[in-house]
């Protein structure tokens, strides 16, 4: 049983990690999250494609603008919402419909929705008609390329770039995370950008979806990112020649990442999430005495962020969370961070909300608010009445609580 060393990386939120590496920057998965350390260091490890921006403002009536986390969750559970699925979005999610442009390219802050657990923010970005907003892969498929915006690329750490995102004051937070999602239109210079916000309930002094609450999306500079491949090329021949999972020094990461700008000008939205009729906070205590099953430990053993290793073992689950887009999963056992997924040789096994119908939503590895707590993230969204159980990876049920 495993994660990705990445999730593991994600997971801790207290301490410094190193400036990048070609392996985990070129070669990421489709969404990364970042941690904040407690002095705010924090690893840039993510190129994502963004685009975005911003002189004038306009503003769309609601209801001439589709739900446009239908489409997302409908992306990433590859198949069609049920009815009860869009009903509760329809109810839940906030449009929006605010749009910047500069030089081109629009960013419209599209649509809100949370779960008082996850928030959710959905950019919607195009640009001009030649655009194609999508990274460029070696024979590989590795991403050598993508779009991105000046204060979040490899260097924007060195260069004191501002935060993404900035919570206001009273929000502490436990992780935010981006990726892309495509947004039904069929065109090549439009995409969703969506970021995901993790805040930490317990240290937080105000509700951070609360009406005290609000985020400021920054975004500064539109940039293409791009690995210098010949130096890259030069590195593996020589110096790492036969090595894997390679960390480069900070002056290796310099030299190896480029940037060409496309935009030059700073663009910002604020995001706050009320709690208005319909905006549910609700959730489904699943279990009243401890349920054992399998997870994997991690531990640090050394004083790097790599330096970890990860055994096997049974834990004791106190607490078990149903929320309608997350579920969090609390461990008896001073544990840290653990995972609950598997390899099982051929692909990473992940637990399952499943279905009276016998339809399964997936629980996605996300982040760990504090010690002996991991939070999951569902592919789509959860209708309690629809729900018979959980499965875990060892096989382990945990049934849905018997309603009135």
């Amino acid at each position: 049983m495993m994660f990705y060393k990445q999730d593991y990386v994600d997971m801790f939120s207290q301490i410094t990690a190193p400036e990048g590496t070609y392996q985990e920057v070129m070669n990421m998965t489709n969404r990364k999250t970042r941690t904040f350390s407690a002095n705010r260091r924090v690893t840039v490890l993510v190129a994502a494609v963004l685009v975005l921006m911003a002189m004038t403002v306009t503003a769309f009536a609601a209801e001439d603008i589709a739900l446009w986390f239908r489409t997302y969750f409908a992306n990433r559970n590859e198949q069609e919402l049920s009815q009860e699925q869009i009903a509760y979005l329809e109810e839940n999610e906030q449009v929006i419909g605010q749009a910047q442009t500069i030089d081109g390219w629009t960013v419209e802050l599209r649509s809100v929705i949370h779960d008082e657990r996850m928030g959710y923010i959905i950019l919607g970005v195009t640009g001009p008609e030649d655009a194609v907003i999508k990274p460029e892969l070696d024979e590989n498929h590795n991403r050598i390329g993508d779009f991105n915006f000046g204060n979040f690329t490899t260097s924007a750490f060195e260069k004191g770039a501002p935060e993404l995102v900035t919570p206001s004051r009273g929000i502490a937070f436990g992780s935010w995370g981006v990726s892309w999602s495509e947004d039904g239109d069929g065109l090549a210079n439009t995409k969703n950008f969506v970021i995901t916000l993790n805040p930490d309930l317990d240290r937080s002094s105000v509700d951070p979806f609360g009406e005290e609450a609000s985020y400021t999306i920054h975004l500064e500079d539109i940039v293409w990112e791009y690995a210098n491949r010949l130096y890259y090329e030069e590195l593996m021949a020589e110096e790492y020649k036969g090595s894997v999972n390679v960390m480069l020094s900070d002056a290796q990461t310099k030299e190896l990442y480029c940037e060409e700008i496309l935009a030059d000008g700073s663009w910002e939205f604020t995001v706050s999430f009320t709690n208005e009729e319909g905006q549910s906070g609700e959730y489904v205590e699943l279990i009243t005495d401890p349920v054992s099953t399998k997870a994997t430990i991690f531990y640090r053993d050394g004083k790097e962020i790599t330096d970890y290793d990860s055994l096997e073992s049974q834990v004791q689950l106190t607490s078990v969370q149903l929320r309608h887009l997350t579920v969090s999963f609390g461990c008896s056992q001073a544990v840290g961070i653990f995972g609950l997924s598997k390899d099982d040789g051929d692909n990473i096994v992940h637990p399952c909300v499943v279905l009276k119908d016998g339809t399964e939503i997936r629980l996605m590895p996300y982040g760990s608010y504090s010690a002996g707590w991991v939070i999951l993230e569902a592919e789509a969204p959860i209708v309690f009445e629809e729900v018979a159980h959980i499965r875990m990876v060892d096989g382990t049920i945990i049934p849905m609580p018997e309603t009135e």
